[in-house]
């Protein structure tokens, strides 16, 4: 069984025993580097936000997103291999 939650804007959390997805994370209040997936729908700051990807992101963690985002989110991946965590 899946558990949803919509979290502020237009964002939404979605757990389900294959993963937890998120969707357009903004305004995220804890840091729980938790998301195995996340979707960005468009490039605006509401819904592709740099530093609510970072609070979420974990080592693994896939980003989807559109053309016009993909080389920020390139750039978050980079990051975290960076820092420490390697990616697939």
């Amino acid at each position: 069984m899946s558990q949803i939650q919509v979290l502020k804007h237009s964002s939404i959390r979605i757990e389900t025993k294959e993963g937890i997805l998120y969707v357009d994370p903004y305004q995220i209040e804890k840091e729980s580097h938790d998301a195995d997936y996340i979707f960005i729908t468009h490039s605006h700051y509401d819904h592709f936000s740099k530093e609510d990807i970072e609070k979420i992101k974990k080592e693994g963690t896939k980003i989807v997103t559109v053309q016009s985002s993909r080389q920020e989110a390139e750039q978050l991946v980079r990051r975290r291999k960076r820092n420490g965590c390697r990616t697939k």
